[in-house]
C-alpha cells in the first residue's frame, strides 16, 4: 500500500519514510510511523536460529508462537514486488498460474492454498466445519496471528478477534453484525440511506485543501461506518485519534509476538488500555441498539453477549471495513499518482465516472490482503494464572496444523482472472461479481445454525459503495502531488 503521502489541491508528494532504531538489538518496521521493539534479537539472528535443526519450532513470546512463523512473516516486509504476495508464496507473478500449494509457509506445519477453486471450495465449508468443531479459526487477521494481549481486560474468552471466537459466540452475535453492516439491496430504504450518508461524507471530505494519506481517508471511512452502522456522528478529530491507535495495533500485529513475556505489559500495556477504552465505550451503544436481542443469547465463557458484540464492533472498525476500505482507496490513489512506472501495476490507467465501481473493485481485488486460517480441533484454554505479560498465557500455535486458503492470491489466479491479472486495469463488472472471493462470498450455508455461522462479509455492499462513491466524486484534475515521488 502507499506508505505515506499528501494530496493537495495545488502541488503535492507521497514519500517513503526510512526509519531506524537507536537500539541495534531491536526490530524496526518500515511504515509511515516508526515503531521499534526494544530487547528483541535482530532479524539475522532469528534467521540463524531458525536454520538450526528444529529451530523453526522454537517457542517465542508470551503466546508460544513459533520462530519459523515470525521469520516468515518478517520476510514479507523485505519483498519489493507490488503487491508482494506473489513473490512470497510463489516466487513471483510469473508463477501464479502454476502455484497451487505452498507447504510450511508462513511458519512450520502451515499449508497455503492459492488456486482459486481450492480457496472457494475450502471457504464454502467454513460454516459446516466450524460449527461441527472439526475446524477452528484462531485469533488471526489474515495470516497475522494477533497478540491475545489486545483482547484481554474486557472479560471475553477466547481473547480473540471475532474471527476466532467460539462457534456458539459467533452464532449469537452474527445477527447483530448483519444488522449493523448489511445495507441491503440497491433501491431499498436502508441502501438509499447509506448512499445519502456516504455521498454527503465524501463530498464534504473532498472540500479539504489537503489530503494526507493514509490517515485522512481512514478517518473518513471511520466517520462513515459510525453514521451508517451505528446512527451516530463522530468528529473528524475523534476519527483521527482512533486511526492513530488503529495504526499501532496493525503495525504490532505480528512483531509484538517477538517480545519476551516480561516486557509485554511495559511495552504494550498503554496500547492495550486504549483498545479496552474503545470497547468499553461501545458497550452502552451495543446495549442501546441490541441489548434486548442479545439478552437471551449465550456467549459464555465471555461475560455476556453485549461485551462480545462490542468487541466485534472494535474488530470491524479497526480491522475489517475500517482498515480494508481505506487501504484499497489509498492503493487506487497511488495507482493514479505514481510517477515511476517501474513500481506501478497500472501505469497510465484511467476510468470514467461510470467505471468508478470497477476501478475500485480492481483495487480491492489487487490489494485485498486477507487469508483464512483453519486449524484442527478447538481453541486452547487460557492459562489459569496470569503470566508476567499481564494476562493468561495462550498457546496460539504449537501442536496444531494450519491450513490457509490464500484469498489474496486466489484473487490473482490467472486461470480465473486472465493472463493479464498482474496488470491493474478496469475489467467488466461481471468478472468481479463472478470471481471475487475477497469478501468470503463462498462462506455461506443457511442450513447451518440458521445461517448464523455464515462467514461472508456482511459489509460487502457498504464497502463497495464507499469505494465507488469516492472515485465517482474524486476529480484527478483537481488534485496534485505535493512533490514528485510516490512510495509503495
Amino acid at each position: 500500500q502507499v506508505s505515506a503521502g499528501i494530496l493537495q489541491q495545488s502541488e503535492s508528494q507521497i514519500q517513503a519514510c526510512a526509519f531506524y532504531c537507536a537500539d541495534r538489538n531491536a526490530v524496526w518496521l518500515h511504515t509511515d510511523r516508526p515503531m521499534c521493539l526494544p530487547g528483541v534479537l535482530p532479524h539475522d539472528v532469528f534467521l540463524v536460529l531458525a536454520g538450526m535443526p528444529g529451530g523453526r519450532y522454537i517457542e517465542i513470546g508470551a503466546n508460544t508462537v513459533s520462530l519459523g512463523y515470525v521469520v516468515d512473516m518478517v520476510s514479507l516486509l523485505l519483498h519489493s514486488e507490488v503487491p508482494s504476495y506473489a513473490t512470497a508464496w510463489c516466487g513471483g507473478k510469473a508463477s501464479l498460474g502454476t502455484c497451487d500449494v505452498t507447504v510450511n509457509f508462513p511458519g512450520p506445519d502451515t499449508t497455503s492454498f492459492m488456486k482459486w477453486e481450492d480457496v472457494w471450495d475450502q471457504g464454502a465449508l467454513l460454516p459446516e466445519k466450524e460449527w461441527s468443531g472439526e475446524w477452528w479459526r484462531g485469533n488471526e487477521l489474515g495470516f497475522i496471528i494477533n497478540n491475545a494481549l489486545f483482547w484481554s481486560g474486557i472479560d471475553i474468552s477466547p481473547q480473540s478477534i471475532a474471527l476466532g471466537i467460539t462457534p456458539k459466540q459467533h452464532a449469537a452475535i452474527r445477527p447483530v453484525m448483519e444488522s449493523t453492516w448489511n445495507i441491503g439491496e440497491p433501491g431499498t430504504a436502508k441502501y438509499v440511506r447509506a448512499q445519502e450518508i456516504v455521498r454527503r461524507r465524501v463530498l464534504e471530505f473532498l472540500q479539504r485543501d489537503e489530503i494526507s494519506l493514509p490517515d485522512d481517508t481512514t478517518a473518513l471511512v471511520h466517520q462513515i461506518l459510525w453514521e451508517v452502522g451505528l446512527s451516530r456522528n463522530v468528529t473528524f478529530e475523534y476519527a483521527k485519534d482512533f486511526v492513530a491507535v488503529q495504526a499501532q495495533v496493525v503495525q504490532m500485529g505480528t512483531l509484538s509476538q517477538l517480545l519476551p513475556t516480561i516486557l509485554v505489559d511495559s511495552v504494550l500495556g498503554s496500547l492495550k488500555e486504549s483498545i479496552v477504552a474503545y470497547i468499553r465505550e461501545y458497550v452502552p451503544i451495543v446495549q442501546d441498539l441490541y441489548g434486548a436481542q442479545l439478552s437471551s443469547e449465550d456467549c459464555s465463557p465471555s461475560a455476556n453477549c453485549t461485551v462480545q458484540a462490542a468487541s466485534a464492533l472494535w474488530d470491524a472498525l479497526y480491522a475489517a471495513g475500517g482498515l480494508s476500505v481505506p487501504t484499497t482507496i489509498n492503493a487506487a490513489l497511488g495507482i493514479l499518482y505514481t510517477v515511476s512506472d517501474s513500481d506501478n501495476p497500472g501505469p497510465g490507467v484511467t476510468y470514467t465516472r461510470d467505471e468508478a465501481l470497477q476501478f475500485y473493485w480492481e483495487a480491492s481485488a489487487s490489494f485485498r490482503q486477507w487469508l483464512v486460517s483453519l486449524c484442527e480441533s478447538e481453541a486452547c484454554p487460557l492459562g489459569e494464572e496470569a503470566s508476567p505479560a499481564g494476562y493468561p498465557r495462550v498457546n496460539q500455535y504449537m501442536g496444531g496444523v494450519r491450513e490457509v486458503p490464500n484469498v489474496a492470491l486466489a484473487m490473482s489466479d490467472p486461470r480465473k482472472w486472465g493472463e493479464d491479472v498482474a496488470t491493474y486495469r478496469v475489467r467488466p463488472l461481471e468478472d468481479y461479481e463472478s470471481y471475487s472471493v475477497g469478501f468470503a462470498e463462498m462462506a455461506v450455508n443457511n442450513n447451518i445454525a440458521g445461517g448464523r455461522m455464515n462467514r461472508n462479509c456482511p459489509g460487502k455492499a457498504l464497502a463497495l459503495l464507499i469505494g465507488a462513491t469516492f472515485f465517482e466524486e474524486f476529480d484527478r484534475s483537481q488534485w496534485a502531488l505535493a512533490g514528485d515521488e510516490i512510495a509503495w
